[in-house]
């Protein structure tokens, strides 16, 4: 497991990594970075706060520190719950299910380890995928659902051992057995109960041999062999120091004993399942397995006392669960979610898919349409340039009673040229546009960016509109270049828009620099400054 906070600062992201990386060999190293070194505030991304939920979460548990809340999970399983990310998304709802454990809430326990199996296809970590079934198998097998059980306990075995995790192998093989007792098919017990005790020998593993061994002698007294029962336990007594066995193991030996008639070892064996009780099912067996005993030692009274106990205890612990949903009709409710879910999903794609090729197929239609406008808006500006062009030249041998109509001519031609300025600063909206389509038409719009052509187009002005440009040179020498460029855009009867788009300077500022230049003039002594106004 590889978990990195993206975005995070430098230090918070060492930190992290640092956590995750001790995690499974000093997970109190890892305890301690994650609460004392990392404050969770000082984490400015969403993804760096779930990725420290989690490693928070699994540090505290694997520190045996039982969180019964879900504030330290809950960002964790929130920013993974899209499922983009599986690994994450399995581990929050894993650590979100010992939450729910640790509150004794089953119901909701089984929920997220169930909703954590649905990305096991998806990931390769074996050990998280066992423990997954194995905390399932215990949460069925504690409420008596042992075909469940038995069904989590063998996908754990099989994730076990692609894991390579003896320890957790063994225990989840000694689970099934226990399971399948349970559910009293004690061929099938007996059978891996025969592994167990097998591999715990081949491995040298003496507590998990004398604990297999004691399961075997439960179901030998379960199908009837008590002598045989009786016979291995006394071998198991002189062969083990810690003389400890757990308590089913010594209320089944009571009952062996007192089916036998030995009614002082039986009351030996009893007295000492109840010291080791540590669970409301241990006391609800002793109860019962006691009014069986005390039959077989015809102390009916106490055979009576203890059922009714058992009756009692059994009955309370049926209202806790029954105050639960049935855990079949949850496992079902949720894999029928899962696959509304999936498609919802398959149903959101296909729609978003469908809108973007629609809005491409538009989006290619505008710009083959404009492209089509630019391309006959550039044909009429070159026509027109020609016609400018030879106008001019007549001009120079033709009398002055053609000044007039070459007046009128420059003005309608730079009048289509400013209608085309305009029409391409429209069309082009956006940055985007403008970029693309600058290099469709900027060898006609914008030659004037030359300043040869800048140049040229002060001459025809002052030809054409009477030294317009060199009179106000001459009178207001002072001005800024940018001044003087948007003076002759307008003398040449450009609009703002288009002349924004030639000095590649926004609407406003042309706007303003208009103000400017017409208080200037206004302000000014000068006798030309009416006529100099007059086309600004």
């Amino acid at each position: 497991m590889l978990l990195t906070a993206c975005g995070e600062s430098e230090r918070n992201s060492q930190l992290l990594k640092r956590a995750e990386t001790v995690m499974e060999d000093s997970a109190e190293v890892a305890l301690a970075i994650l609460q004392d070194s990392i404050d969770s505030a000082s984490l400015s991304t969403e993804r760096g706060r779930a990725i420290h939920a989690l490693l928070l979460s699994q540090a505290l548990d694997k520190n045996y520190i039982d969180i019964a809340s879900d504030s330290i999970i809950a960002p964790a399983v929130k920013y993974f719950a899209s499922g983009e990310e599986p690994l994450y998304a399995m581990l929050a709802h894993y650590y979100y299910g010992r939450v729910f454990e640790n509150a004794n809430d089953n119901h909701n326990a089984i929920a997220q380890y169930t909703k954590a199996t649905n990305y096991i296809n998806q990931t390769s970590d074996h050990l998280i995928h066992g423990l997954i079934f194995s905390h399932l198998g215990n949460l069925y097998s504690n409420s008596c659902d042992y075909p469940k059980s038995i069904e989590a306990y063998l996908n754990a075995y099989n994730s076990y051992k692609l894991a390579n995790s003896y320890n957790h192998k063994i225990y989840s093989l000694y689970d099934l057995s226990c399971s399948y007792r349970g559910n009293q098919d004690y061929n099938n017990a007996n059978k891996i109960i025969s592994q167990v005790i097998a591999e715990a020998t081949d491995s040298c593993d003496h507590r998990m041999i004398q604990t297999g061994n004691e399961e075997f002698i439960i179901q030998q007294i379960n199908i009837g062999c008590y002598k045989n029962a009786i016979k291995l336990y006394e071998s198991l007594k002189s062969q083990y120091t810690d003389n400890s066995p757990y308590s089913n193991i010594n209320i089944y030996l009571a009952n062996a004993f007192a089916f036998l008639q030995d009614s002082k070892t039986a009351e030996f064996h009893i007295n000492k399942a109840w010291e080791l009780a540590n669970s409301t099912n241990d006391s609800i067996v002793i109860f019962y397995k006691s009014s069986k005993i005390y039959e077989y030692l015809n102390d009916y009274p106490k055979s009576l006392e203890c059922l009714s106990n058992g009756v009692i205890l059994e009955n309370k612990m049926l209202r806790k669960e029954l105050e639960q949903p049935l855990l079949t009709a949850q496992r079902n409710l949720l894999a029928q979610d899962l696959e509304i879910s999936k498609y919802k999903l398959h149903q959101s794609i296909f729609t978003i898919v469908t809108i973007l090729l629609v809005s491409i197929i538009i989006i290619l239609l505008i710009v083959l349409y404009s492209r089509r406008r630019i391309l006959k808006k550039q044909q009429l500006i070159n026509e027109y340039t020609e016609t400018i062009l030879s106008l001019r030249d007549t001009l120079n041998s033709k009398d002055k009673t053609y000044s007039a109509i070459i007046n009128d001519l420059f003005d309608y031609q730079y009048s289509i040229l400013n209608d085309i300025g305009n029409t391409f600063a429209d069309i082009s909206d956006n940055a985007t546009d403008q970029k693309r389509l600058y290099q469709e038409v900027k060898e006609i719009i914008f030659r004037f960016e030359n300043p040869k052509t800048q140049s040229e187009l002060e001459k025809i002005i002052n030809r054409y509109r009477n030294n317009l440009m060199q009179k106000l040179r001459l009178e207001f020498p002072n001005l800024s270049n940018d001044e003087y460029k948007q003076i002759c855009y307008h003398y040449a009867g450009f609009s703002p828009k288009f002349i924004s788009l030639l000095m590649h300077q926004k609407y406003p500022t042309i706007y303003k620099r208009r103000s400017r230049i017409k208080d200037k003039i206004s302000a000014s002594n000068s006798s030309l400054k009416d006529e100099l106004l007059a086309y600004i």
